[in-house]
């Protein structure tokens, strides 16, 4: 089965702060554009209606099968 999320992520680059938010998920990507369109008119989205995005994930399905690691997990590689 496959969802679509849908967020909003924005950067101010004056400042360097960010905000973001995961709003809802939706089983199709029509339904998402279709929030887009009443989420954008809120006052916390007005002005950044472009800083929406979607993503579409699978569920029961590994993003990060590599898992994390850390700068310094590098170093021995230098």
């Amino acid at each position: 089965m496959i969802v679509y999320e849908l967020g909003w992520w924005y950067l101010d680059e004056e400042s360097g702060k960010s905000d973001e938010q995961v709003i809802a998920v939706y089983s199709s990507e029509q339904l998402a554009q279709k929030a887009i369109e009443r989420f954008k008119i809120q006052p916390r989205f007005i002005g950044h209606e472009e800083d929406f995005y979607i993503s579409k994930y699978i569920i029961n399905h590994e993003e990060w099968k590599d898992g994390y690691f850390c700068s310094d997990d590098l170093k021995g590689d230098m």
